[in-house]
């Protein structure tokens, strides 16, 4: 059953993505929320771009529950996670329900170079490796660095050496699409994106500054 503190998934297009419960309308003794009941939470992860902004406090409507429900003809249904459609004051949909099928178009590829523009790897330069378009967030070459502690492991080559090592080692980290701008080619400065469509009707990018395109 869903009640305070449950994380629930969102099924609709809003941009939020999981949402903590906060309490469970319908009464001040009541704890517990099924299929049809609203519920007032705390959004925990949301999509970059989207409607709906991390830390918003929002009303849902629960559609899913892990805890099975008896049907009518004593048959039981249950799903593998807890959801919930977020609802306006209104309790009307504020959007498609679903899931967040419409993702907003992504401009960096991979292969792009690219700068990041704020946090402790202002200024650096480099290629994206991979592109997470549904989390919003690149792999930059030599971006954002941490260290990890990597142990070693117990296998070991056909020649006895060991196939991993262990101590410290350097490791890239995601970075938020949001912090990242292309590198123009042609300016050689880091732009934001246009879109322009050229005479055989496909759509290309264009640099900001110089429009070129990129």
């Amino acid at each position: 059953m869903i009640q305070q503190e449950t994380r629930c998934r969102v099924a609709d297009n809003t941009g939020a993505r999981e949402v903590l419960v906060i309490r469970v309308l319908g009464g001040s003794h009541r704890r517990y929320a099924g299929i049809g009941d609203v519920v007032v939470g705390s959004v925990k992860d949301a999509l970059p771009g989207g409607a709906v902004k991390k830390g918003e406090v929002v009303k849902g409507v629960v559609v899913r529950t892990a805890k099975e429900r008896r049907r009518p003809d004593g048959s039981y249904i249950r799903f593998d996670d807890n959801a919930v459609v977020l609802i306006n004051d209104q309790r009307n949909p504020r959007a498609r329900s679903g899931g967040a099928v419409t993702m907003p178009g992504v401009d960096v590829k991979k292969d792009d170079t690219v700068q990041v523009m704020t946090g402790k790897s202002r200024g650096h330069q480099g290629r994206v490796v991979r592109v997470l378009p549904k989390d919003g967030r690149v792999l930059v070459e030599g971006g954002a660095m941490a260290k990890k502690h990597q142990r070693a492991t117990g296998r070991r080559s056909t020649s006895g050496q060991q196939l991993q090592q262990g101590g410290i080692i350097d490791m890239e980290l995601y970075v938020d699409i949001s912090n990242v701008q292309i590198v123009c080619k042609s300016c050689g400065r880091p732009t934001r994106v246009g879109h322009e469509v050229g005479s055989d009707g496909t759509k290309v990018r264009i640099c900001r500054k110089c429009e070129a395109e990129l």
